[in-house]
């Protein structure tokens, strides 16, 4: 199955440490979408959208997600797993970070 051997020597600390890292990033994730849910009313309001085209915006996401889990799966069987949830989870903190910087004022303390 995909060619890639287990370490039988000392590999259960890594599984586990691969399943909690897993699972704190899927609790990111689900914070992020139900952070949008709170903020839909006010974000409907700033950006003048109505509820059709709101669910428009809202649906999207879940066709991102549709892409980049057939993206993962085809790269996971490439690169293997370790790599990939690796490289995705550097990209996920570097760019929150970057988003964060962005949308602040700039301060002499954030360089």
């Amino acid at each position: 199955m995909g060619g890639y051997r287990i370490n039988r020597k000392g590999g259960k600390g890594m599984k586990w440490l691969i399943l909690f890292l897993l699972f704190v990033l899927n609790i990111l994730n689900y914070t992020d979408k139900s952070i949008i849910g709170v903020a839909a009313a006010d974000m409907m309001k700033d950006l003048g959208l109505n509820y059709e085209q709101w669910g428009l915006i809202s649906s999207s996401f879940y066709w991102l997600l549709f892409i980049a889990t057939v993206l993962g799966g085809v790269l996971s069987d490439r690169f293997g797993p370790r790599r990939v949830l690796a490289y995705m989870a550097i990209v996920f903190v570097f760019r929150s970070r970057s988003h964060r910087r962005w949308h602040q004022p700039l301060r002499d303390h954030d360089f």
